[in-house]
């Protein structure tokens, strides 16, 4: 028979395969493969027994919360098998005993807990983790130390229930409130954005014709930045208040949007012909820029100081290349 370390070493293999450990205790070893990102996936490591013919699932091997070491799986196999034997009842009636007497004193916490531990083993991690989400909308709701037995239905529950639908509805009302509240502000702030797009084309050109700048420099370099600064300003927000997606997607929504709404009105509205440092330096370094971004983010899907570094560095050398060019510095 297997001991502690024993099983410890013991490696997975393309092939599911199992260990006796006497008295009708086995050991299961899941087969490993190869998921879509070239991990390996499987392996893990489980005990099962036999009561009176049925196959019992005893846990997972380990030393983490919830997991069984070799001692433990004895125990827990021992006393069911020993239960079922003295008492003269199946292990499904065992089971739903065990159950109903655990019921009597859960919570609705403990219950959540106990279905969303019981199906994490059958079901895919999707699915288990959209079940805790709409759980923990239903915790959000009620208190979760209520007694189990408050639900039932006799008891109060279909008050308890008509109670939370009726606090869904009235969350549900309010967060489209909150959503017309919202929009309203982006309307007033696009509106006053409109006078300020006015007011720094007016002083661009008044600049660009009293110092003898290129248009294109003032535009690229000192109204470039200047247009980034809210994008900038609400991704650091976001990152603040850990909303990574909302900081990412405000910064590469905006590069989607410029070259795109903003390039294509503005071609719709006036036909001009792009500056040859626009056509040949601008672009292809954006482009390159893109291309960097792609290659860093495919080796570990993440961006770290050395990459922000990086980054910061493409656009320095950029701006000390347009002054170069246009002989501001």
């Amino acid at each position: 028979m297997l001991n502690h370390n024993q099983i410890v070493a013991l490696k997975p293999t393309n092939k599911t395969f199992k260990r006796g450990l006497g008295n009708g205790l086995t050991l299961v070893v899941d087969r490993q493969y190869k998921g879509k990102n070239g991990n390996l996936l499987g392996g893990r490591k489980y005990f099962k027994g036999r009561v009176k013919g049925t196959e019992v699932w005893l846990g997972t091997f380990g030393n983490k919360g919830g997991q069984l070491s070799l001692k433990n799986a004895r125990e827990k196999y021992f006393e069911i098998k020993d239960f079922c034997q003295k008492n003269e009842i199946s292990y499904a009636d065992y089971k739903r005993e065990k159950e109903e007497r655990l019921q009597q004193t859960w919570n609705l916490n403990d219950a959540i807990n106990h279905f969303l531990k019981e199906r994490k083993e059958s079901i895919k991690p999707t699915t288990h983790r959209e079940y805790t989400r709409k759980l923990n909308q239903v915790l959000s709701l009620v208190d979760g130390n209520t007694p189990l037995k408050e639900f039932e239905w006799d008891r109060g529950g279909k008050e308890k229930l008509e109670d939370i639908i009726s606090r869904k509805s009235k969350l549900t009302h309010r967060q489209f409130n909150n959503f017309l509240h919202h929009s309203f502000l982006i309307a007033i702030g696009l509106f006053i954005l409109q006078f300020a797009a006015e007011s720094v084309i007016l002083n661009t050109i008044s600049l660009s014709n009293k110092y003898g700048i290129d248009q294109s420099f003032i535009g690229s370099i000192l109204i470039g930045f200047s247009s980034a600064l809210p994008e900038f300003t609400v991704a650091v927000i976001g990152l603040i208040k850990k909303s990574r997606d909302i900081s990412l997607g405000v910064i590469f929504g905006s590069n989607i949007t410029n070259p795109t709404i903003a390039v294509g009105i503005g071609a719709l509205v006036y036909d001009n012909p792009i500056s040859r440092s626009l056509l040949f330096f601008d672009l292809p370094y954006m482009f390159l820029i893109i291309v960097i971004l792609l290659i860093l983010f495919k080796e570990d899907h993440k961006f770290g100081k050395k990459e922000g570094i990086l980054m910061i560095t493409f656009y320095i050398l950029y701006v000390l290349y347009k002054s170069k060019v246009y002989g501001v510095i």
